[in-house]
């Protein structure tokens, strides 16, 4: 899954400070995450984040794996409300 990002988590990311990326509980997101998160713990898997949208922006390979809970607001998830979290392993740029 290819998921687009700001450049300022795509360079924390990067650089190893942000290992985590959010996304709202939402329908949309629902459909694409909830089938990796089969079991407690999360399911290893690779996703693609990329500095905003089009096929030409840099990207990275992350592995890690999702799960739902509160995320840290200084990496931009909502304070109070709980999200998707994608937990970052290992970070690989594919495409500078």
């Amino acid at each position: 899954m290819i998921l687009p990002i700001r450049s300022k988590w795509y360079d924390m990311i990067r650089a190893g400070i942000k290992t985590e990326e959010y996304r709202a509980i939402k329908p949309y997101w629902q459909k694409r995450i909830e089938p990796l998160i089969p079991y407690a713990g999360g399911k290893y898997v690779f996703e693609y984040l990329r500095n905003g949208y089009g096929k030409d922006k840099p990207t990275l390979r992350v592995y890690g794996f999702w799960d739902v809970g509160f995320g840290a607001p200084e990496w931009g998830a909502p304070a109070d409300e709980e999200v998707f979290r994608f937990h970052i392993l290992t970070v690989k740029e594919i495409k500078p």
